[in-house]
């Protein structure tokens, strides 16, 4: 959160002479980003990793406090053409088109990691901007020697029960109402199956009412926010991934997954679609009774076939953090030479 004199802020950045000003986040710290950029004249990169449409659907965001935050960037940008009647006027698409357009237009180059936001919607943006460079895992592809049975009795998992594991923020935009429901169906089939949940809980008392509600508070292990070993340990730990969340534009847990030879079991079609390792999952319908079929077949294939095979296990390996980076360097220069063309063509 950027908090302090703005002014102050600025002249800091100024001080550290940089090259380029690389952005992550449509919160207060972007906003600085977008206002210094502009100011100071120094190249722009944004990366728009959070679905901010299907954000505020999930959290249930007032429009009225949209409009106001809306109103606050454009008057910080300097841009608030609009009378601010009109602006109040506008639906929840339209105000977040508007702020998404604000932050964005000042970038000279886009970065995302797949086409998946754009294929749920129309993002205003100049598409001759954007870079689609997926992250890339961190985590390694060796299995730590006894590992799984290390975690199990850790967490008093029976060496015999199928697994099913998700990692993630455990709040409203992962969609974990409909992990639990098709969990609820699946153990009505194997009783024996334990749901692994990996993350930080979001709203802890709307969570706990979940798993209460949906009756299978037993056969669900919460283990809360865990170091990168044991998070290793987990996925091999564990028989199937499941992912739930319809807001994810890349999912990097589904990669870790995949490294860990893990059949992926998802349930958003367009990030399937968009996902540069989908021959490694499974695709679903976003419904309790199809993801809850998708898991079991997954499970029923686990003893004798990997999801999308070797082929793409070798493929996600090959995408190293040092390629990632050497991709995210090219966008640097992109933009330094995009805000060079810009300056000349205004002189």
């Amino acid at each position: 959160i950027s908090l302090g004199s703005l002014r102050r802020q600025i002249q800091q950045i100024r001080a550290w002479e940089p090259d380029v000003l690389h952005v992550h986040t449509p919160g207060p710290i972007g906003l600085l980003g977008t206002i210094a950029s502009k100011e100071l004249a120094i190249p722009l990169v944004h990366t728009y990793h959070t679905d901010l449409y299907s954000y505020a659907d999930a959290y249930h965001v007032p429009t009225w406090i949209m409009r106001l935050i809306l109103i606050t960037y454009l008057a910080r940008l300097a841009s608030l053409r609009q009378q601010t009647s009109a602006v109040l006027r506008r639906d929840r698409k339209a105000v977040i088109d508007e702020g998404t357009r604000a932050l964005l237009s000042e970038a000279d180059v886009i970065i995302l990691p797949t086409s998946a936001a754009l294929q749920r919607r129309t993002l205003p943006v100049d598409i001759g901007a954007v870079r689609f460079i997926p992250t890339a895992p961190r985590m390694t592809a060796e299995n730590p020697n006894g590992s799984t049975t290390a975690f199990r009795d850790r967490f008093r998992i029976p060496r015999n029960s199928p697994v099913i594991l998700f990692v993630g923020r455990l709040g409203n935009e992962k969609n974990i109402p409909l992990l639990l429901d098709a969990f609820r169906e699946l153990i009505s089939l194997d009783d024996s199956a334990k749901l692994l949940l990996v993350g930080p809980i979001f709203r802890k008392r709307q969570f706990c009412r979940l798993l209460r509600h949906a009756g299978i508070d037993d056969q669900v292990i919460v283990t809360g926010p865990l170091s990168p070993e044991y998070i290793w340990q987990a996925y091999s730990a564990s028989d199937v991934f499941a992912f739930p969340s319809l807001t994810d534009s890349q999912g990097v847990v589904l990669d870790e997954a995949a490294l860990a030879g893990l059949p992926i079991v998802l349930a958003d079609a367009d990030l399937y679609h968009a996902h540069p390792f989908a021959a490694a999952m499974r695709l679903t319908g976003p419904d309790s009774i199809a993801f809850a079929r998708g898991i079991m077949a997954a499970l029923s294939s686990r003893p004798t076939v990997r999801v999308g095979g070797d082929a793409a296990l070798s493929k996600v390996a090959q995408y190293t953090p040092d390629q990632f980076a050497s991709r995210v360097l090219e966008a640097y220069e992109l933009a330094i030479m995009t805000r060079g063309n810009k300056l000349s063509a205004d002189k």
